[in-house]
This record gives C-alpha cells, sequence and structure tokens, in this order.
C-alpha cells in the first residue's frame, strides 16, 4: 500500500519554513521601524541621511529576498491589491521616464550623492517594502507596528529633549562626553537628535 507519510511531512516542513520566513520578516520590519531613527554614523562625510539609507537598502535587500523566498516556496505570487497600486504605479512609471531623459542621470537613478535618496533606486525600494509588509505581516498585526513607530519617536524626541540642556547622546557615543561639545551648531537651540537638521526631526514627529 502507498505510504503518504513523506509526502504529509514534506509539506508540513515547507509550512514550517514559509511561517519561519514570514516571522522573520515581521522581525526584521519591527527591528527596521525601531531602530533607523537612531542610525547615524560619524566616520562620513555625511553623519545622518546617507547612512539612514544604506540601512533602508540593506533592509529591503532582507526583507525582499525573503519575500521573494517565500513566493518560491508557495510557487505562487503573495499579491493583495490595494488602493495605492495604480498612484504608485504611475508615479514609479514618472520616475523611470524621468531618469532615462534625465540631464545627470546618475543623480536621478541614486539620489544626490551625499545622502542616496530622492532617486529611482530609493522610490524602488519604497514600494519593495510597502508591498512586502501588505503581503507578510498580517493585518491584525499591523497595529503593533504603528505602536512601535510611535514609541520609537517618543524615545527620539527625548534624546533631543536632553539635547536642548546641554547633554547629547550622540556626543557621548563619539567622545565619551555627555555634553554637546562634539557639535559646531547651536544644538541646544536647535536640537535634532539623529536627524542632522530640526526640520527633519519635526517632520518625522508631525508625521507621527
Amino acid at each position: 500500500m502507498y505510504n503518504k507519510t513523506p509526502m504529509f511531512t514534506r509539506i508540513h516542513s515547507l509550512d514550517n519554513l514559509d511561517q519561519r520566513l514570514q516571522q522573520l520578516i515581521n522581525w526584521l520590519f519591527s527591528f527596521l521601524i525601531m531602530v533607523l531613527p537612531f542610525i547615524f554614523c560619524w566616520l562620513s562625510d555625511e553623519l545622518f541621511e546617507f547612512n539612514k539609507m544604506l540601512f533602508v537598502y540593506s533592509f529591503t535587500i532582507l526583507i525582499g529576498g525573503l519575500y521573494l523566498a517565500r513566493m518560491i516556496l508557495q510557487k505562487k505570487l503573495l499579491w493583495q491589491r490595494t488602493p495605492l497600486d495604480w498612484p504608485m504605479a504611475f508615479f514609479l512609471l514618472s520616475q523611470i521616464i524621468s531618469t532615462i531623459f534625465s540631464l545627470h542621470p546618475r543623480t536621478s537613478l541614486l539620489g544626490y550623492y551625499t545622502r542616496l535618496n530622492g532617486g529611482l533606486l530609493s522610490t524602488f525600494s519604497y514600494i519593495i517594502l510597502y508591498y512586502a509588509f501588505i503581503n507578510n505581516v498580517d493585518r491584525k498585526h499591523r497595529a503593533n507596528f504603528l505602536f512601535a513607530t510611535f514609541f520609537s519617536g517618543i524615545f527620539i524626541s527625548l534624546y533631543a529633549i536632553f539635547e536642548h540642556f546641554g547633554h547629547s547622546f550622540s556626543c557621548f557615543i563619539i567622545k565619551g562626553s555627555f555634553d554637546v561639545s562634539c557639535w559646531i551648531q547651536e544644538v541646544q537651540t536647535r536640537v535634532f537628535a539623529s536627524f542632522g537638521q530640526p526640520n527633519w526631526l519635526a517632520a518625522y514627529n508631525v508625521a507621527l
């Protein structure tokens, strides 16, 4: 008599692997959301946005790769329709056309050279992350990511409040001194935490 046990075992193993990939994607999104606002590196000319974008691109590759692995594993396209599909498709098309006919294609592709943001590459990354989130994070768990974002915003605000009173966590990391001596800017009157500019910090908090 034909034994079906190995087939069921294989299916069960594939299901377990798929669940683990999905859990890993969820964990990577959580880490990205919580940590990204705090990313900066004083060893580069552009301390803040450039390094944040490298972090985003790295996680886009990781999350996008796991998303693709799930589709290969399930042998089907994991795709949910959303109201933003057509607007994003038209926007992406406009960016591709603009890059092709750009006076400076490299900048249009990569973005401004000290930031690596605002070009076609960053647009692709945001769209990949959007669809990876929609198709891998269960609807019932999405509120958790919203709360995680708000908690991150609270901590980054506290980061800035300490700067107002003359204590920068950035300087503590860079020089080991819990003051604002590592900045040439008047950080106490124009706090920016790990965003580089007060208006970027304000824009982040206003959006939240």
